[in-house]
């Protein structure tokens, strides 16, 4: 999709709380409002460590631990994929693009997760991100280790959801 510059303004607008009450607050002045996909799609062109994807629920958790940091900003709205009716928030899609590292814990190397995302608001992809962290050590199992790359990962998102762009590489 064909990002509309007056989208983004708009969509910088809201987020920074200049906008209208409506794009930012819900009806009852509540607070702002974000849509995020419900679980997290294994990309289609990515790379995968089998025995990493086997850790219980990871898409799963790592949008749970998204979902935790956008609280703190947002009312955020999970619903299972973009449609045309969610125009009212933008919407964030997120998507595991690499799962890397062998299973076995710290003693088996470092492990390496990058996602990918994007926000839609009105019809329009008004931001899109890769983000990529790594772990080597702190922890016995591979699915613990992940678990700390949700946690990063969640914080990166975050900071990208408060003031999006095209293009943007998050992490480290």
């Amino acid at each position: 999709m064909r990002a509309s510059h007056h989208g983004v303004l708009f969509l910088l607008t809201a987020l920074l709380g200049g906008a209208p009450a409506c794009a930012t607050q819900g009806a009852a002045g509540g607070p702002r409002a974000v849509y995020l996909r419900d679980k997290a799609a294994w990309a289609q062109d990515g790379m995968f460590a089998p025995e990493l994807a086997d850790c219980d629920d990871l898409t799963d958790d790592l949008i749970d631990e998204i979902e935790d940091e956008l609280d703190d900003d947002y009312e955020v709205i999970r619903i299972p994929s973009y449609h045309p009716g969610v125009g009212a928030h933008p919407y964030v899609d997120i998507e595991v693009y690499q799962l890397l590292g062998e299973g076995g814990g710290a003693f088996s190397g470092q492990k390496t997760m990058i996602i990918r995302g994007m926000m839609i608001y009105q019809g329009n992809t008004v931001g899109t991100f890769y983000a990529r962290r790594s772990k080597g050590y702190g922890s016995w199992s591979s699915c613990d280790m992940l678990e700390d790359l949700y946690d990063d990962l969640a914080e990166d998102v975050h900071d990208w959801v408060l003031q999006p762009t095209m293009n943007a590489r998050l992490g480290e």
